[in-house]
């Protein structure tokens, strides 16, 4: 009974929710439940309009306009940007918008992928799973758990060739 009044609470939220959510995995916590809800996110999200998943998989959806006359990041290249990054429940734990941009190198292998298929100008939504995130390791102390799926929103602003 407490399972169907959860299921049922869940599916309301659901409904409410702006963006639809993953369905919610019940069972105890630990690693490996973790790691089944990161998965099962990642496949009821490859199932949604909009998105495109690469043979690595990655996701990824443009938001708004194609900018074809912006520069392409290289893998070693520079780049400047706004972004945010979610869990799959929606947590923020880091990003820029609202604030200066910022520079930097691409450095995790979902960034390195996704942002080689924008151009300057263009904001994309990525969906990261964990092994092309941070792996199986923790990050930032205990602020992302080892496997995480990761959220980015990322307006790519400009692009500095590496050298």
């Amino acid at each position: 009974m407490l399972r169907l009044c959860t299921l049922a609470a869940a599916l309301v939220l659901t409904a409410c929710a702006a963006t639809p959510l993953a369905p919610l995995g019940l069972g105890p916590p630990s690693q490996a439940n973790w790691e089944a809800g990161q998965q099962a996110y990642l496949d009821w999200n490859a199932d949604q309009r909009g998105w495109a998943t690469t043979a690595s998989g990655l996701q990824y959806r443009r938001v708004g306009p194609a900018r074809p006359e912006g520069t392409r990041p290289g893998p070693t290249d520079v780049v400047r940007v706004h972004y945010r990054g979610t869990f799959i429940d929606g947590r923020e734990f880091d990003g820029n918008f609202g604030a200066e941009p910022i520079e930097f190198p691409l450095v995790i292998a979902g960034w390195t992928e996704g942002l080689q298929r924008m151009r300057a100008g263009e904001t994309y939504d990525f969906v990261i799973p964990g092994n092309l995130a941070y792996g199986d390791r923790w990050v930032g102390g205990d602020l992302i758990p080892p496997n995480s799926t990761l959220l980015f929103r990322v307006e790519l602003l400009s692009v500095t060739p590496a050298g």
